[in-house]
C-alpha cells in the first residue's frame, strides 16, 4: 500500500505541475497581448473645394449659363488659384453644421456663378475642364467682339482652294496676304504682266466662311 500511495501522490503532483505551467503560460500570453500597442487605422478625409467646370464642350463665343456649367468637388490641395470656386466642402461633426456649411456653399456658389453668367467663351473649353476668367470675356457682342483685340478690325478676303494652300489654312493660323495683279503696260506690247505684292504679314485667320473651328 505504501508504494501504491506514493505513486498516486506523484501522479497528482505531476498533473498539478502541468496545470500550473499551463496557467502561467496563459497569463503571460494575455499580459503580452494587453501590453502590445493597439494599431488603429484612421481614415483622414481631406478637405474639398467646389470648382466650376464645363458640363459640355464650349466653343468660342458660346455664352456661359447655368445649363452648361456645374460645380464639382475637388481636393483643396489640387485647386489652381485661377479656377473659379464656390466654397469649401469639408466634413462637419453634426448634421446642423453640415446644413449650415451647405447653405453657405450654395450662396458662395451662386455668387461665383452669377459673376460669370452671360460671359462669352474666348477660348474653347472641353467638358469637365475648370472654368477660368482668362478664357471668358464680358460683353454683349458675339464672335468678333470676343476674338478681336481692342482697337483691331477684321476684314474678309475672297479665297480659293489654291490661294488657301489647298484647304490646309484653318482658323487660328497666321498667314501673309499677297496681292496678285495683272497690269497692262503702256507699250505696244499687249501682253499682260503679272505682279505680286506683299500686302499684310503674319495675319491671324479668324474664320473661313462660317467655320471658326481650329480643328480640320
Amino acid at each position: 500500500m505504501g508504494a501504491a500511495r506514493l505513486l498516486i501522490v506523484l501522479a497528482v503532483a505531476g498533473v498539478a505541475a502541468l496545470a500550473l505551467a499551463f496557467l502561467v503560460h496563459s497569463m503571460a500570453a494575455n499580459h503580452k497581448a494587453a501590453a502590445a500597442p493597439q494599431v488603429v487605422q484612421q481614415v483622414v478625409q481631406q478637405p474639398m473645394t467646389r470648382v466650376l467646370v464645363a458640363k459640355v464642350d464650349l466653343k468660342v463665343a458660346d455664352r456661359i449659363t447655368a445649363d452648361n456649367v456645374a460645380w464639382e468637388s475637388w481636393p483643396s490641395g489640387s485647386v489652381n488659384p485661377i479656377y473659379i470656386t464656390g466654397g469649401m466642402v469639408a466634413p462637419q461633426p453634426s448634421l446642423a453644421a453640415q446644413a449650415t456649411t451647405a447653405l453657405v456653399n450654395v450662396e458662395k456658389g451662386d455668387q461665383a456663378l452669377q459673376s460669370v453668367a452671360g460671359a462669352l467663351v474666348r477660348e474653347p473649353i472641353t467638358k469637365s475642364e475648370p472654368i477660368t476668367a482668362a478664357k471668358l470675356v464680358r460683353g454683349d457682342g458675339s464672335f468678333m467682339a470676343v476674338k478681336l483685340p481692342t482697337g483691331m478690325r477684321a476684314m474678309s478676303v475672297p479665297i480659293t482652294a489654291e490661294s488657301a494652300a489647298g484647304g490646309f489654312v484653318l482658323p487660328g493660323d497666321r498667314v501673309d496676304v499677297m496681292l496678285n495683279a495683272k497690269q497692262q503696260p503702256g507699250s505696244t506690247d499687249q501682253s499682260h504682266v503679272a505682279t505680286s505684292h506683299l500686302v499684310m504679314r503674319n495675319i491671324l485667320v479668324l474664320a473661313i466662311d462660317q467655320n471658326t473651328n481650329t480643328k480640320p
